[in-house]
């Protein structure tokens, strides 16, 4: 009769300690201790490029004759790089135009990006502020509207690499150089009485009646023409049908 009790004892028991056992295992995992040995996982983020990014997407050229002529797509640009600009003015515009744009890079507030000279299908490189410390734009490929050929050059005997195909951000242009809004105007003078007042400026001295007109009236008229061109002066006519 013992032996029966103390059988029916141990099974009691071992069934107790079997469903306690079971209960504990299926507590949630909430009601478990944190186990501060592990740490929490970081969530990694990942950054979208930005639409607002500066991106190199136009000649460093274009850029200066937009400077000059505060347009893009320069009516000042021939066709025929070896043929000289007509307008008079318009180098000196250029030349100005390189030295703004260049003091921004100098100063970090516009980028300009190239290829090296010796390695022409190579990867763009951005350019240091600093480079253009000692470096310049080659003056004549500028005038001769050289896009894709403009290289930098060397300011004496300065040593560094050259780069050439030089871009930089459209964007970031017309950002730093804006086109002024001109008011609205009204045509009122003939072109006749405009010439004749460039005239009387330009040559004070002289009697209307005795300009040379080929001579004098030739630069006059390159003076006009070069306002015209930059957007300095607006022209209006009526358009002469030629019959053949």
């Amino acid at each position: 009769m013992v032996v029966g009790i103390i059988i029916v004892v141990v099974s009691l028991g071992f069934v107790s300690w079997s469903w306690i056992s079971r209960k504990l295992s299926d507590k949630p995992e909430n009601n478990k201790k944190p186990d501060k040995t592990k740490q929490p996982q970081q969530k990694i983020q990942v950054t979208a490029p930005s639409s607002s990014e500066v991106e190199r997407d136009v000649w460093l050229l274009d850029a200066i004759y937009y400077i000059a002529d505060k347009c893009w797509q320069s009516p000042n640009l021939i066709s025929n790089p070896n043929e000289p600009i007509q307008d008079g003015t318009y180098p000196a515009r250029v030349a100005n135009a390189s030295e703004e744009i260049l003091q921004k890079a100098v100063d970090g507030k516009i980028k300009i990006w190239g290829k090296s000279h010796q390695v022409s299908n190579g990867p763009f490189i951005k350019i240091t502020p600093e480079y253009w410390h000692e470096h310049t734009l080659e003056y004549w490929e500028m005038i001769k509207g050289n896009c894709e050929g403009l290289n930098s050059e060397s300011i004496g005997i300065a040593k560094g690499p050259i780069y050439g195909q030089l871009k930089t951000s459209s964007k970031k242009v017309e950002e730093l150089w804006p086109v002024p809004i001109e008011p609205e105007i009204e045509p009122d003078m003939d072109m006749s009485d405009a010439m004749d007042h460039v005239a009387s400026v330009e040559f004070p001295d002289l009697e209307p009646n005795v300009i040379n007109y080929g001579a004098e009236y030739k630069d006059v008229g390159e003076l006009i023409t070069g306002k015209l061109r930059s957007g300095e002066l607006t022209a209006w006519g009526k358009r002469i049908e030629i019959v053949a």
